[in-house]
């Protein structure tokens, strides 16, 4: 009975995870340089980054204090109830108007997974 009341557990936190990541789309697109290295950053057997690595030698290197240059050029935060918000540097050139179309396809994209992992739980529910 333990056993199963843990994994149940296991389950809501999962679930709370899983809700926690449908109810915002938080979407930034940088625009920089960035130096990183090793295999850890590759996919295991894979072709492509390993993201999580990524995201986390970043993050390391932030937190070492290292000098990282970047600028931010767009972001969008949209919360469950759409509420949102926008942010798009000024003065664009023509690489960062590009870097915006992509930031575009790239919130439309989150928004589509969105909408469709929303439509799964639906139909398991139906």
């Amino acid at each position: 009975m333990a056993n199963l009341r843990e994994k149940f557990n296991q389950f809501k936190e999962k679930l709370g995870d899983i809700v926690a990541d449908l109810s915002t789309i938080e979407v930034a697109t940088f625009t920089g340089n960035l130096e990183i290295s090793g295999q850890k950053l590759l996919k295991a057997n894979e072709r492509g980054f390993n993201t999580k690595a990524v995201f986390e030698e970043i993050k390391s290197q932030v937190d070492g204090q290292a000098t990282l240059k970047f600028k931010l050029v767009a972001y969008t935060h949209i919360d469950f109830d759409s509420d949102s918000v926008n942010f798009v540097k000024e003065d664009l050139n023509n690489e960062e108007k590009a870097l915006i179309e992509a930031h575009r396809v790239m919130v439309e994209a989150a928004q589509n997974a969105r909408r469709s992992v929303l439509n799964i739980v639906k139909e398991v529910l139906d």
